[in-house]
């Protein structure tokens, strides 16, 4: 409890920078009405206050999706490069194959023949 209002006390002997918003009245008239209602906001400042926080939290978070997506895209670039890499060296490795059966198949004859 003491750590809540230590911050109030920061808060409070923190120096504080005014920010004017222009609005027009309609809008002014909104916010108002809406924090007279409001069970969350005491002022139109702490509703802009926590707007503002809100859409700071949010780009964060968006930022750190989009790193995280930047580095899964990525992987995935690296692994259809090995798919593709492994694909083209397919031909290749039958013809490697189809040597080796050769191989196999004129020393089995060699063997019948012989009778080793």
């Amino acid at each position: 409890m003491s750590s809540n209002n230590d911050d109030q006390e920061d808060e409070q002997t923190e120096e504080k920078k005014l920010v004017g918003v222009r609005i027009s009245k309609q809008r002014r008239d909104d916010w108002k009405e809406f924090v007279e209602r409001s069970n969350e906001y005491g002022s139109m400042a702490q509703m802009m206050r926590a707007g503002v926080e809100q859409i700071m939290s949010e780009t964060s978070d968006t930022d750190q999706l989009i790193q995280d997506l930047e580095a899964e895209m990525q992987d995935l670039r690296t692994e259809v490069e090995k798919t593709r890499t492994s694909v083209e060296d397919l031909p290749m490795r039958i013809d490697d194959a189809e040597e080796t059966a050769e191989e196999v198949i004129y020393k089995l004859r060699d063997s019948d023949v012989t009778g080793d």
